[in-house]
């Protein structure tokens, strides 16, 4: 399970409704006796109540972050920061001592290698890592390549947050004259699935990416979890916050305010019943933590001063069946 290093007193615990206020138990960055005394303490009731790990990640950053683009399927690589982040994440974990049993990850290159640069960077890269496209990140359909921000400046604030973060919200469907349709839909490892190629999603709203996962969550990851051992998640904004809906209880509401920041451990103790005991917790620097998420939230805001442009780039037609979407050329 995990032991009583001190590195886990640099954590935020975040309370289970989805609102992303901090409890009261914000430990501060640098180890304390007393916060490892209480680390300690808290992992030994965890273990005498049979928990297991949960271990679930935002892959880090991609290289389309920069450009505020939504990247969904497309399988851009991670940026040498996304990299950096996951080894960063990598040293938060080890110092917790957290032992993997099992890995799980998208068929999407930032979060295969996410889980890659962890596993070595805690000296278990033997662990078993299993990808499933059931992992994946929402298919945005139509939105796939798009600028966040022009898309605000066109639409409004509250349609792109709505798009990103409302639980029954779905996107306009992406269709065969997308740029990146293709590029997506024509991809081989999709041809392996456990569901035709026609049945590949072509736009998804999070009850759809929460629907698609569930069947993956039941029949290979609770198995490993019921077994009492501790599983690596490395996937995305949405599938994250879609498994911890599931295991939280977040009403559908709720969930529109909790943010994933990228490479992040988001850190889960369950019980017998998978059900979880006590708060998830967030391994990191506060401040930092906090940071990453504005930074997230912020991405999907007008620039100030900035009126709606006819950039193809962001025209986006997105009130009836018969959507159209341009997008830059790949």
């Amino acid at each position: 399970m995990v032991d009583g290093g001190g590195a886990s007193s640099s954590s935020v615990r975040f309370r289970g409704d989805g609102s992303g206020a901090r409890s009261d138990g914000v430990n501060a960055p640098a180890a304390t006796a007393a916060a490892t005394a209480a680390t300690a303490a808290a992992t030994a009731a965890c273990d005498a109540m049979a928990t297991r790990t949960l271990v679930l990640v935002r892959h880090g950053e991609g290289s389309w972050t920069r450009e505020n683009r939504f990247c969904s399927w497309v399988d851009q690589p991670l940026s040498a920061d996304g990299e950096a982040e996951a080894r960063r994440c990598s040293r938060l974990l080890a110092a917790a001592g957290i032992r993997f049993d099992a890995a799980f990850s998208s068929l999407l290159t930032r979060a295969i290698k996410t889980a890659w640069l962890i596993l070595e960077g805690v000296g278990q890269a033997w662990v078993p890592l299993a990808h499933s496209w059931r992992l994946n990140e929402r298919h945005y359909g139509a939105l796939v390549g798009l600028n966040r921000a022009q898309l605000a400046l066109n639409h409004g604030e509250e349609q792109v947050k709505a798009w990103r973060r409302a639980y029954d919200v779905r996107p306009p469907p992406i269709d065969e004259a997308h740029p990146y349709f293709d590029e997506i839909h024509g991809d081989r490892r999709y041809a392996s699935c456990d569901v035709p190629r026609g049945k590949i999603p072509r736009g998804e709203s999070l009850r759809d990416v929460l629907e698609r996962l569930l069947p993956y969550w039941e029949g290979s990851i609770v198995p490993e979890l019921r077994a009492g051992k501790n599983v690596l998640v490395s996937a995305h904004g949405n599938s994250v916050r879609a498994i911890i809906k599931h295991l939280e209880g977040i009403s559908d509401a709720d969930i529109l305010h909790l943010t994933i920041p990228t490479g992040v451990p988001v850190v889960l103790q369950l019980d017998d019943e998978l059900a979880p005991v006590g708060e998830r917790r967030y391994l990191g620097d506060t401040a930092e933590i906090a940071a990453a998420i504005k930074r997230i939230e912020d991405q999907g805001k007008a620039p100030k001063g900035a009126s709606a442009s006819p950039d193809p780039r962001g025209a986006v037609v997105a009130t009836t069946a018969t959507t159209a979407a341009t997008c830059p050329s790949p």
